[in-house]
């Protein structure tokens, strides 16, 4: 694998950024959901305003070879916390009252 280092420029061309999103985002990447993430917003919007690019969240390949990887790719499932926050006033189909 070839060494990353911090990203500095954007894609080159749309067929590098194509090759970013099937790589990293639909690979399988869990914040990738419904067909967005945060920085697959920011890649998007970057199309239009240069200043939107998202260098602080991708790496780049060292020794010119074309690419990006994401730093925050993952498929690691979601874990959602358990909300046991009672609401005053609500029933508790458990407790019978006689």
């Amino acid at each position: 694998m070839s060494k990353t280092i911090p990203c500095t420029r954007m894609f080159c061309n749309g067929t590098e950024y194509e090759w970013f999103l099937e790589n990293n985002c639909e690979r399988g990447c869990t914040r990738f959901r419904n067909g967005r993430c945060r920085i697959f917003n920011a890649c998007e919007m970057a199309r239009f305003d240069n200043s939107k690019f998202p260098y602080d969240d991708l790496l780049e390949y060292a020794g010119g070879y074309g690419g990006m990887e994401c730093k925050h790719y993952t498929n690691v499932p979601i874990q959602r916390k358990k909300r046991d926050n009672p609401i005053d006033g609500q029933m508790d189909l458990l407790e019978v009252k006689q």
